[in-house]
């Protein structure tokens, strides 16, 4: 920019790379490698894109293992075997439903535990306080649309 030339990302790229300051160097590896994977892995989920979501993790995976994270460590494992040894047709179908869009829209996809969490706040709150017992879940639970439907017309 101090010769008045536009920066290209190639030129980018070059600069982090001859950088001799570790500071710069710790931030092109956050940002390059941890917070870029993040992002690929939400983009993916949004968008319902499993391959996007698949690079997401293989990208973010390393820190499970050099944090020594036994918890992360399993589930990225468990996750990495089941879709290999999945049939071709349930790879198939989990490939399309990686992720769900409640509002329909296809740019606001979310995960399933993400989906239910939101189902069982909206049920909660047709709960009485205290500790609820299974009828009273079973009735909140099968009336959930006719319930919502009457708060949405009394506002």
């Amino acid at each position: 920019m101090e010769n008045n030339n536009v920066p290209s990302l190639t030129e980018f790229y070059n600069f982090l790379g001859a950088a001799e300051n570790p500071n710069v160097s710790f931030l092109k590896d956050c940002i390059l490698t941890h917070l870029f994977a993040l992002n690929i892995f939400r983009a993916g989920v949004r968008r319902n894109n499993a391959d996007a979501i698949m690079e997401g993790k293989m990208k973010f995976a390393p820190l499970f293992y050099s944090l020594n994270m036994l918890f992360y460590q399993e589930i990225h494992f468990r996750d990495c075997m089941a879709r290999v040894l999945m049939p071709q047709e349930i790879k198939e179908w989990w490939t399309e439903n990686e992720s769900f869009s409640t509002s329909g829209s296809p740019i606001k996809g979310e995960g399933g535990d993400f989906v239910l969490e939101a189902k069982n706040k909206a049920i909660k709150q047709w709960l009485p306080a205290g500790m609820p017992d299974e009828r009273r879940w079973r009735r909140s639970i099968r009336n959930l649309d006719r319930l919502q439907k009457v708060k949405q017309n009394t506002n």
